[in-house]
């Protein structure tokens, strides 16, 4: 049914964030009347404590923008019609300095993009499919940013990468 339905994601992620209002809602009662006779109360509320920053931060990751890739003839007239600052001569993208607390969803993104700059902004996570499809990719700066979590597969597919 998933693999058909395309909010089908978008379904368990909400459910996902769901339980995790719910838990955080739960864990200040739970850390007000520990069993007396249980010594690992507070520290297995503690931990539970951190398991829900970790899925909170995974949930706000999954709900983050993808670029749209183009390979398009006219792609980098395309990527110029977005927010940043693209340089067809260079084969590289700048949001430097945007104030950006997600990826802009209006900038198209050419396929053959070699360098992106993302540096000084409010970021604080990405999508694991944020660079997918980018196979030229050298060189991403994601500099002074707020980064608290990023998705394990999230640099998977950047074979070219070398200056992080």
């Amino acid at each position: 049914m998933a693999a058909c339905c395309p909010c089908a994601g978008g379904a368990r992620a909400a459910l996902v964030a769901a339980t995790a209002l719910a838990l955080l809602l739960l864990v200040p009662v739970l850390a007000q009347y520990p069993d007396p006779e249980d010594e690992t109360g507070p520290d297995v509320v503690g931990a539970l404590a951190s398991e829900l920053v970790i899925l909170e931060r995974r949930v706000r990751a999954l709900e983050q923008p993808v670029w749209m890739v183009s390979g398009a003839e006219d792609r980098w007239l395309q990527c110029c019609d977005g927010p940043c600052r693209c340089r067809p001569e260079m084969r590289s993208l700048s949001c430097w300095r945007h104030g950006l607390r997600q990826l802009p969803q209006l900038q198209r993104l050419p396929e053959d993009v070699r360098s992106i700059d993302l540096s000084v902004n409010r970021l604080s996570t990405l999508h694991k499919d944020a660079f997918r499809g980018l196979v030229h990719l050298t060189d991403l700066d994601l500099y002074d940013n707020e980064l608290d979590f990023l998705p394990e597969s999230l640099f998977e597919s950047l074979d070219s990468l070398q200056h992080l």
